[in-house]
């Protein structure tokens, strides 16, 4: 049985959200990266009137996200005999502690939507927030039902990072009929630096406005970047239009079904990336960076895909397992593909075949997916120490802070394997051993006294501290080195910064146990390593 523990954090003052400001944004954000390998996810309640901005600026501030980030809140105060309040809270913290969705998303009568992609639809209803354009993340009912298929993967092996500055020079503009040249013109000129247009339906605008467009012109032309959304709840922006041609060519960017909350931070996240160019910060708000938006595709050729379909069907395991079966509805198949995928994908790691992970691939399937044990993919790879495919898994969106049944994340897998390679690169991507500062301990001292200096050197490689103690009797490392007479453990250790004279709990220092045991030799390596110093 899993046992979650939450603690609790709270704001001195609490903020109306009414009241908050880009301020607010980054200082929630740099409490989750000071606090981010201490929890597995994290719950914002918040305000529900600007909801929809703070979610949709952390999902852009909190890059190469690995861990569940739910902002949820209520219409009626919690405090109120009658509120929703507890059942949005209970259902983001069941979904916080139980199921890995690496997103900022928010919570709200019973179903969880991506945080870019909500807005908020009602101020006077329970059912306040929608996510027009995309489906949820996860409804929860009776039974809570995940679409993984749906969850936004980075493919980017880097450690989350936080970026703290946002660009406050950026404004809202709604068109209307008979809008003034003047009004549109205020809204371009400096300091602005970005505009988000929300234009008629399909990102239209009075084709007679000639006076507007050449306004609009001008200010591109100047470097002030222009996106435009639709007013539209549901439906994109596009050029198919002679009026929103028109915008296009002069240099407006369409941004396809992004709301109008997550076309403003993300504006204001991108101006403020100052290693970007113009043309690029351009390029970067055309493009999904995370999810916030469809992406169009081309039209693929029928035949082409006749042909992948027919290669991935001979490969296709699940897919003989349900016509054998008899299975039909899409129900049926759905739940047998999350009973028996993550076994196959698991064995098709374990013999590190890249080109039916491929075939795999295809079928668009969650990477994170864990067997039986608990374990993942990205377990199996890291055991092997194959950091090629580690590497391919993490590219696809596997999450890198999975348990297994045993707690085990993969780095810690890839530490009591001694494999150093697998935890350098599972510590690039933000990986973490995941246990408490007594476990690690235990854990040091243990693989010192049996004198496993390749699992040392993980742990050490994965940010352990030589001098941490064993909290059941207080020895180092050290002294379970010294005991074991392991002199390249000792050696290891010293040169990382160990220290010989921590007391355990019966104030013996290591230095005291190898006078003890006549071990002096580690005097030596230890005064060696001190001459070497001091030279």
């Amino acid at each position: 049985m899993k046992r979650v523990v939450y603690s609790i954090y709270e704001y001195d003052p609490i903020l109306d959200s009414s009241n908050m400001t880009m301020d607010d944004w980054i200082q929630i954000a740099s409490d989750i990266k000071s606090s981010y390998h201490m929890f597995d996810g994290f719950v914002i309640l918040h305000g529900t009137d600007t909801l929809a901005y703070t979610s949709s600026a952390l999902s852009f501030m909190l890059e190469n996200l690995g861990k569940t980030i739910i902002v949820t809140g209520s219409q009626i105060p919690c405090f109120e005999t009658r509120s929703d309040g507890r059942d949005n809270i209970v259902g983001a913290l069941i979904l916080a502690g139980n199921y890995c969705i690496p997103e900022v998303s928010v919570y709200f009568n019973h179903k969880l939507m991506r945080g870019n992609r909500t807005v908020k639809v009602s101020s006077g209803s329970l059912h306040a927030f929608e996510s027009p354009n995309l489906p949820p993340l996860a409804t929860v009912g009776i039974n809570i039902s995940v679409d993984y298929r749906s969850l936004w993967k980075s493919g980017k092996i880097k450690a989350l990072n936080v970026q703290a500055n946002l660009c406050r020079d950026v404004v809202l503009l709604r068109l209307f009929p008979s809008i003034s040249t003047e009004t549109i013109k205020h809204f371009l000129t400096p300091p602005i630096k970005g505009v988000v247009l929300q234009c008629y339906g399909a990102g239209n605008m009075p084709s007679n406005r000639k006076d507007i467009i050449a306004a609009i012109e001008s200010a591109t032309k100047q470097g002030v970047i222009v996106v435009s959304c639709t007013q539209c709840s549901h439906g994109a922006v596009s050029g198919e239009y002679e009026t929103g041609r028109a915008l296009m060519n002069a240099g407006v960017i369409p941004s396809s079904d992004i709301t109008p909350e997550a076309a403003l931070t993300k504006l204001s996240y991108v101006l403020a990336k100052s290693e970007l160019s113009h043309e690029e910060k351009r390029k970067v708000m055309e493009s999904s960076i995370r999810g916030e938006m469809t992406v169009q595709f081309e039209v693929v050729n029928p035949r082409t895909l006749e042909m992948q379909t027919n290669e991935t069907n001979q490969l296709d395991l699940i897919d003989q397992v349900a016509r054998a079966m008899n299975l039909t509805s899409g129900e049926e198949i759905d739940n047998l593909n999350s009973i028996l995928f993550p076994s196959l994908l698991c064995s098709v790691v374990y013999l590190g075949d890249t080109s039916r992970l491929a075939v795999l691939e295809e079928n668009q399937p969650d990477f994170s997916a864990p067997d039986y044990s608990g374990k993942t993919g990205l377990h199996i790879a890291a055991a092997l120490g194959n950091d090629s495919m580690v590497e391919w898994l993490l590219e696809r969106g596997a999450n890198v802070h999975a348990r297994d049944m045993n707690n085990d994340t993969p780095l810690l897998v890839a530490a009591r394997a001694g494999k150093e390679s697998t935890v350098k690169v599972l510590a690039q991507c933000g990986g973490a051993h995941g246990l408490t500062l007594s476990e690690l301990g235990d854990l040091m001292v243990l693989e010192a006294g049996q004198g496993h200096i390749e699992q040392l050197r993980c742990l050490l490689q994965a940010g352990a501290s030589p001098d941490i103690c064993s909290v059941i009797n207080g020895n180092t490392a050290l002294h379970a080195a010294i005991e074991g007479n392991h002199l390249s453990v000792c050696e290891l250790l010293l040169s990382v910064g160990g220290s010989v004279d921590i007391p355990n709990i019966y104030g013996y220092t290591a230095k005291h146990i190898s006078t003890l045991l006549h071990r002096e030799h580690l005097l030596k390596i230890e005064r060696k390593m001190t001459n070497g110093n001091n030279s």
